[in-house]
């Protein structure tokens, strides 16, 4: 992904690419795909020779999944099969906010990771579930944090402002008048697993069928330029808000993990713009190939997928992904030649070339120059 901006150029490698290391998922998954650096965008996948359309090109495993607050009783919190209007017919017996299609699922997903790992999630779903406030705080956070520099600081000012204000936040007790929304709900769990994943690989062997918590550190971050979007305010609301969650949740698991604001930031921070939706599965064409999502599907929950990063966009992409269970497959919308490029789709590309790079710009802060908005934009 190239990024320009109208303001200023910004070194886009030094921002967003991808570390050097790869992790054996990338180079056994299949022989399709290999990561090569690419002029301007960083690392991504391109073919290793011809693929025909059609072909399943790659499969991601997730680190971490979670369901949307809203569907939990109809989705499996394993395979997210959907039953809508009906509820999910097998229970858990230790939080609500887990629902599963069969006894199979419900023993796939106690089964998952290391061990004790699923009972861990479950206790942080049901402390989420179960939080108590007992603040008596009268003061805002806006009141409490530096004011921050100018949208035109350097990244070493604005990192070094972050730091001292997540260090202030992170010593105040939660607010006992500020609760998470569904959407905020679901990031907590998310946000759980992998810190789940993390504590239970820390405690056993490691096991090389288990993607990795450290396969996390292969997503981009985009703490900084996310917050620097956020400047325009005195104190960015949006950061605010961030804060409270961080609050919330650490305020929750304690005693259950640990979750310092540095590891809290660095998992949000690279989910926010690195994770893929969990769609309802779609319908068949007539030629049997999935579609990809419409507006009458729901999503269903949210998965972060560390292996399928190097996948980067453009609006005419030549590979589709599609829900596979818990897993996600990549598959060739058309032929595609031995060393080009592999590339999906960041959400909805229907919109005019305006609206989706300005879409594009806000939500994963790049400026998008494939060969689609490079024709539209001319013409």
């Amino acid at each position: 992904m190239a990024l320009t901006t109208s303001q200023k150029a910004v070194d886009f490698i030094t921002l967003h690419a991808h570390p050097a290391a790869l992790s054996t998922e990338h180079t056994a998954n299949n022989g399709w795909l290999k990561v090569e650096t690419l002029p301007g965008k960083g690392r991504g996948f391109v073919a290793k020779r011809d693929i025909p359309a059609g072909t399943v090109v790659y499969t991601a495993r997730p680190l971490a999944v979670a369901v949307s607050q809203e569907w939990i009783p109809e989705t499996c919190a394993w395979c997210f099969a959907f039953s809508y209007p009906k509820k999910m017919r097998v229970k858990s017996t230790h939080t609500k906010n887990i629902m599963f299609c069969s006894s199979e699922c419900s023993s796939s997903f106690y089964q998952q990771g290391y061990k004790h790992e699923a009972e861990l999630i479950l206790r942080c779903y049901h402390a989420l579930d179960h939080v108590k406030t007992t603040s008596t705080t009268t003061f805002s956070l806006v009141d409490i944090i530096p004011t921050p520099p100018s949208k035109d600081c350097s990244d070493t000012q604005l990192a070094a402002w972050l730091d001292e204000a997540w260090s202030i936040v992170s010593a105040t007790a939660p607010s006992d008048t500020w609760t998470p929304d569904r959407g905020e709900k679901t990031m907590c769990r998310l946000i759980a697993a992998c810190l789940a994943r993390k504590q239970c690989q820390q405690e056993n062997c490691l096991l090389s069928d288990v993607i990795g918590f450290e396969q996390l550190w292969e997503m981009q971050c985009n703490e900084l330029a996310c917050v620097r979007a956020m400047l325009q305010e005195k104190v960015p609301l949006q950061l605010i808000e961030i804060m409270h969650l961080y609050l919330y949740l650490s305020s929750a698991l304690a005693g259950i993990l640990d979750c310092p604001h540095a590891l809290f930031r660095a998992i949000y921070f690279r989910e926010a713009a690195n994770s893929f939706g969990l769609w309802e599965m779609p319908h068949k064409s007539q030629d049997g190939m999935d579609q990809g999502v419409t507006d009458d599907q729901e999503l269903l929950g949210w998965g972060i997928y560390p292996s399928a990063v190097y996948f980067n966009h453009a609006c005419n992409a030549n590979i589709i992904k599609i829900r596979d269970g818990r897993n996600m497959r990549f598959i060739a919308k058309v032929d595609i030649a031995s060393g080009q490029e592999a590339c999906i789709s960041y959400g909805s590309v229907g919109e005019s070339v305006q609206e989706r790079r300005a879409r594009l710009l806000e939500h994963y802060h790049f400026w998008c120059e494939c060969t689609r908005c490079k024709t539209e934009s001319s013409s």
